[in-house]
């Protein structure tokens, strides 16, 4: 049996174990959150090492790929580092082939339609789903200035992406990592305001924390792509009238795990690190799997 198990700077509460079948071999798959502890989450590399096969990292992005350079953020990286000898996979790979394979999906079942006015949270990390729903002919505001920054200034531009990410990710990377993403405790904080983002939007895309923190009361008739999603998420999203909840991974027994669960998954099946490996073997794997198909909630 092959052991994955996603360490997450997360709350605890969203912990969940999953036991599947793939490709004839049997999967032990877990979430264990450390609230935000970066001190618990290396202890639990360092211990666990001998008996996974293959780490996920949950609430810690270690690569940043806008376009075609990658930025390596120096906390989680080096977090990362406690393993030592099985991969750690943030999902950065895994997610630049899945996320447009389940946009494109979408489109083609008639789910989504050109034109809709899509808010993508974050396209620093997320440029690859961005680059998805610009493709398709949708009218796309980039969120990672209000939301990341602080700057009330939506972007509409890849090619803008692109120079931030140039610009400003050398920097950025080098900062504490608890500046760029809530941890533990506060990823349960929502502030439930007016936001003229989400307000303009009919689809909200992106981690599913930085939607939760930032959405506000009504998201009547809004389509949310995400993931990591709970029972829990589901509600709130229905009490708040969001109309349906697309997630890009599928549901395990209750839960859709993160971009890094798959990641380390692969990586096990494979045998080789996410950066190895190509994007077509990400594809056939997927095909094999077949998991390229949204898992989609309406509510």
């Amino acid at each position: 049996m092959k052991k994955i198990v996603s360490v997450s700077l997360g709350s605890s509460s969203r912990d969940h174990a999953y036991t599947t079948e793939l490709l004839g071999e049997k999967f032990e798959i877990s979430r264990v959150g450390t609230d935000g502890d970066v001190n618990k989450m290396v202890e639990l590399f360092k211990k666990l090492d001998p008996e996974v096969s293959a780490f996920g990292m949950g609430g810690g992005d270690i690569y940043l790929r806008p376009g075609n350079k990658t930025y390596v953020l120096r906390e989680p990286y080096k977090w990362s580092k406690a393993a030592p000898t099985k991969p750690v996979c943030d999902g950065a790979y895994f997610k630049a082939v899945m996320e447009p394979l389940v946009i494109h999906n979408l489109f083609q079942q008639g789910f989504l339609k050109k034109d809709m006015k899509v808010l993508v949270m974050t396209a620093v990390d997320r440029y690859f789903l961005a680059k998805a729903f610009a493709d398709e002919g949708c009218r796309c505001v980039f969120g990672d200035m209000p939301f990341s920054l602080g700057i009330p200034l939506g972007v509409t531009g890849l090619g803008t992406i692109r120079f931030l990410g140039t610009t400003l990710l050398p920097i950025i990377t080098k900062l504490p990592y608890h500046w760029l993403y809530p941890l533990g405790s506060s990823q349960e904080k929502m502030k439930n305001k007016p936001n003229r983002f989400f307000a303009w939007a009919d689809v909200v895309a992106g981690d599913l924390h930085y939607i939760r923190k930032n959405m506000p009361w009504d998201m009547k008739g809004k389509i949310i792509c995400t993931n990591t999603t709970t029972k829990k998420n589901l509600d709130e999203f229905k009490e708040r009238g969001v109309k349906a909840v697309v997630t890009f991974t599928p549901d395990m027994n209750g839960r859709t795990f993160g971009a890094n669960v798959l990641e380390a998954v692969f990586a096990s099946i494979l045998g080789k690190s996410p950066k190895e490996t190509t994007e077509k073997e990400y594809q056939d794997l997927i095909g094999k799997l077949g998991i390229q198909k949204p898992n989609i909630v309406m509510l």
